[in-house]
């Protein structure tokens, strides 16, 4: 250890908390929701899964059962059959209505 040290401390305000910017009164975020299926087989929803032309045949099969154009399919979990689903809240709300039913 040095035999001298300084042992002055100079205190400087603190500086203020970065921010966002404000966001304009009309921004409407998407609304997500859950969708879980039964019936749907672990076969038929890996077979659902295994390509690209299977993928995106499946999203456009459940985005037309759901009768939501603007809703998108995220994401397909397999066991049984859950879909993510994101778009407008109005209508993730129908489609989680049309869902249960």
């Amino acid at each position: 250890h040095p035999s001298q040290i300084s042992l002055c401390l100079y205190w400087l305000p603190k500086p203020p908390n970065p921010t966002l910017p404000p966001l304009p009164v009309d921004v409407k975020l998407p609304t997500y929701a859950n969708l879980h299926f039964e019936g749907a087989s672990l076969r038929d929803c890996v077979m659902a899964g295994s390509s690209q032309t299977n993928i995106e045949a499946a999203k456009q099969a459940l985005q037309a059962a759901l009768g939501e154009p603007n809703v998108a399919v995220l994401s397909v979990h397999c066991g049984s059959f859950h879909a993510l689903i994101s778009g407008p809240t109005d209508q993730v709300q129908r489609a989680q209505l049309k869902q249960s039913a």
